[in-house]
Formats: C-alpha cells, structure tokens, sequence
C-alpha cells in the first residue's frame, strides 16, 4: 500500500473501485495476470529468455508478477531504473540504452560493486575505453552487449563492420566481457497490418543474423545473448532463429495503440487484454452534447494519435477528448450524470504510468491495494 494517498480508506472496500477519488490510475489484477501468464507461457514455448522491460510499468510489485511467473532477467531504460529495481533484488537487469558520461558508469558500477548482476549496451568506442578504465580501476568486470540499429536511426552500430570494430575492441579489454549483441526492431511495434510487420520482421531476423555471425565470432562466451523484440512483434519473434531474448514491455497493459493492430492476420488474434485503466468523474453537465471529465492531458499520453476510450460507466459508443490540461468533455447518449465515474483505457500506456505516482490495484469492484510507481521520474 502507498502511504498518503486520497483512497487508502477505501482498501478493501467491496465497492471501492467506483468510490475513488479522481483521476486515478487503476489496474484490473486479473487482467495483468491474465497478460503475465500468456506471455510467459508464449516465451517459454519459443525457448527464449524472458526479460521484460520494467520501463512499461516502473513498479516494483509488478516485476515481482513477472519474476514469479518466470522471467529470467529485467530490461532497464534508465541507470534509475536499474538502481531502483536493484534495491529490491529485481536482477539480473540489463539497461537498454547507450549513455556517456563518467558519473553515469559510476553509478553502474556502484551496482555491479553492490553485487547487482548488471549488463549494458554500447555502440561506440569512446565509451568502451571509459568503461574498461574505470572498471579496471575498481577492480569490476562488467558484461557489454553490442548495440544494433535495426532501423530507427536513434542508436545502435550502422554496420557489421563498425560492430566488429567494438567486438575486437571489447575483446582486448581488460575488464569487460563481450556477451552478446542487442537487435532491437522498436519499428515493427505498431505497424498496423500484420503483413506489413511479418515482412520487416524477416528483414530485421536476416540482418540480426548477420551481425550475430559477425560479432560471435569474436566473442568469447558460451552463451551468446542476442536480446530484443517488442509487443508488437510477439507473434512473429517467438519464432525468430536468431533472437535468444525477449524484451516485451506493454503486453502487461494492452494499451489502445496495441489494441488497433493485428498481432496476427486479424486484431482479433491479439492474446492479451486492456488492464490499465485511468478513473476520471463527471465533474460539469450543463451541456447537452456532452459531459465535463477532470482527466486530461496531463493524465493521458498518445503517441500515435489514439484517444482515450471509455470502457466503464458509460454507454457504448461513447467517446472522450482531452481538451485541457484537467478536462477531458465525453459525449454520449444518454449522458451519464454528474458525479458518475468513468473508466478509460489509456492511449499509450508506458508515459501514461510516469503522469501518477500510484496504480489502484482492484479485482472486480473491489479496491485490494495500491502500489506505488517506484521508478517514476528516475534517471
């Protein structure tokens, strides 16, 4: 339970879910469930290592959900994440993307230093001369994996060469150990047809298994990682030859941007469920058309244009709009009256989750805890 929060009072109320304070973030715990065994049972079928990103949630109960049901390792965003998740024995945990500076691999080292299995991702040369100084000053060795650009251009080695490059550097260093390759094709995630997405995917899996040739060559390991996916390409990577890993982040939730796609030939072939829900009350219905919500933008987050959708309290058909920073206007027929609570499924739910500071944990009606957003804001 989250200590000084609006609805502790509420903890264990049959009806607790349609008397809480507004807006608030709320997960159905059966549905979250539902979700973390489906993926792990798809993960283990493909004999791939699960290691979920923790930046979909931050929470810390929730990596517990998933370490029970199976997850071999966690994927950090941030150094803050990995510091959080590390107080509380989430490990082994690998931090996704690159970083440059002396007090960043400072901090990564006080974890390893800690006892933290940790490893991170790299794509230049600079920053492996640091690493191994550092470490060879402390006395660490730290596991590196090679980062790939799969195709968005934001980090990553461009080429097997320039890859290679880092490989046989990494392999003369002192202190770090060559592990394996990052392969991360975040743009098949919410390609909308699945014809489209199962092409790219071939792309991505061929030019995965160039640079896995490439670099495992070099490395010095028995057990090559080669570590990425996403939730839109579940379907399609738990069947990728190259991939040893599995990153999924936002299967958990099921936002409204993963709900529009089609996992398979058809949307209706998605095998996860919404479980992340924001609660926002009629506030104003003077208007005929429609009625005054108190969510707004500051409590949505849509990256690719998607709205909020009501799924609770009100009619079918029903629809909602941000429109200020605090309000949201719902038109429906009929309205619902003042003070009626509304739940909405969230656009995109990973930046959604960094707006609260808190999840209201509910099964059916029934508010049965509250779990803090533990990495929220870290960096």
């Amino acid at each position: 339970m989250l200590e000084g929060t609006n609805n502790n009072h509420l903890l264990g109320d049959a009806d607790g879910r349609s008397l809480l304070e507004t807006p608030s973030l709320v997960v159905d715990i059966d549905a979250l469930k539902q979700n973390i065994a489906v993926a792990a049972k798809l993960a283990a079928k493909s004999k791939k290592a699960f290691w979920p990103h923790q930046k979909a949630h931050k929470c810390v109960q929730i990596a517990k959900l998933q370490q029970a049901a199976g997850a071999e390792g966690f994927c950090v965003a941030s150094i803050g994440e990995a510091e959080v998740f590390a107080r509380v024995g989430i490990a082994p945990l690998l931090i996704t993307s690159t970083f440059c500076t002396e007090r960043q691999i400072q901090r990564i080292l006080a974890l390893l230093a800690q006892g933290t299995s940790i490893s991170v991702v790299v794509d230049n040369a600079a920053l492996i001369d640091s690493l191994n100084k550092l470490c060879s000053q402390q006395n660490l060795k730290l596991d590196v994996l090679i980062d790939i650009d799969m195709g968005r251009h934001r980090a990553g080695c461009l080429n097997v060469s320039d890859a290679v490059a880092l490989a046989k550097q990494l392999h003369g260093a002192s202190h770090l150990n060559l592990t394996g390759i990052q392969a991360y094709a975040g743009q098949l995630s919410h390609m909308r047809k699945f014809s489209d997405r199962k092409q790219s995917a071939i792309e991505a899996e061929h030019r995965t298994g160039e640079f896995k040739m490439a670099v495992g060559g070099i490395a010095n390991t028995e057990k090559f990682r080669c570590t990425g996916s996403c939730t839109g390409a579940i379907m399609l990577d738990i069947h990728n030859a190259e991939l040893t890993e599995l990153q999924w982040g936002t299967y958990l939730f099921m936002d409204e941007e993963y709900s529009s796609i089609e996992f398979g030939t058809q949307i209706k072939d998605n095998p996860f469920v919404p479980s992340l829900f924001v609660s926002s009350r009629v506030i104003s219905a003077n208007a005929k058309t429609h009625v005054t919500m108190d969510a707004g933008d500051k409590r949505f987050a849509s990256k690719y244009g998607a709205p909020p959708r009501p799924v609770r309290g009100a009619p079918p058909g029903a629809t909602f709009t941000p429109v200020s920073d605090e309000h949201g206007l719902l038109a429906a027929q009929p309205l619902p009256a003042l003070g009626s609570l509304v739940e909405l499924a969230v656009p995109h739910s990973d930046p959604t989750i960094n707006l609260f500071d808190a999840i209201h944990v509910v099964s059916g009606d029934k508010l049965i805890d509250i779990w803090p957003i533990d990495a929220r804001g870290v960096y």
